[in-house]
């Protein structure tokens, strides 16, 4: 901010005059005619809850007869980032596969989506530390569909009768189903 103004008419009052006062305020120092200005965050911002700010700064001089100000108003833009994992939208799936079934055989699919909207979501199948690595039965693609692996042999009487996956959904960070 600047004042062309000399002596104590040309010392500065700014002040957050509009917008959340609440979580901003501003710090300055003036040396000679030109004060600078600190915005100051007290708090966290969310993207998910806000996206931005519109904030009202006003800059006066001292001056005792007629003192002049002028104001100005910005938005803080909030970038968001990959702060939350992904969401499954079943905490818990189900599905029923006929013994013998042919590789790529669709046998359910699993869904989530990335609250912050940033990447896409990857899916994997892990060990769930049943017998029978049930992870190499079975493949999962980009889009969570869920098939009987080319590796697979589906045989009830050979057992075993019923098979618990483990699906991680990922966008850098993991929930898993």
């Amino acid at each position: 901010v600047r004042d062309a103004d000399s002596g104590f008419n040309g010392f500065m009052l700014i002040e957050l005059v509009g917008g959340d006062t609440s979580l901003f305020s501003l710090q300055y120092s003036q040396a000679g005619k030109v004060a600078t200005v600190n915005v100051l965050i007290f708090g966290a911002l969310d993207y998910e809850n806000t996206t931005s700010y519109t904030l009202t700064v006003q800059a006066r001089d001292r001056a005792f007869v007629g003192p002049l100000a002028t104001n100005t108003t910005f938005t803080i833009t909030v970038q968001n980032i990959n702060d939350q994992e992904p969401v499954f939208s079943q905490g818990l799936y189900a599905a029923n596969v006929s013994e013998n079934a042919n590789a790529g055989t669709p046998v359910t699919q699993v869904s989530a989506v990335d609250p912050d909207g940033l990447t896409a979501v990857t899916y994997t199948i892990h060990d769930s530390g049943a017998p029978s690595l049930p992870a190499l039965k079975f493949d999962i693609d980009s889009q969570g569909h869920i098939t009987v692996s080319n590796r697979a042999e589906i045989d009830r009487e050979a057992g075993p009768a019923s098979y618990s996956l483990l699906v991680k959904a990922s966008d850098g960070l993991e929930a898993t189903a």
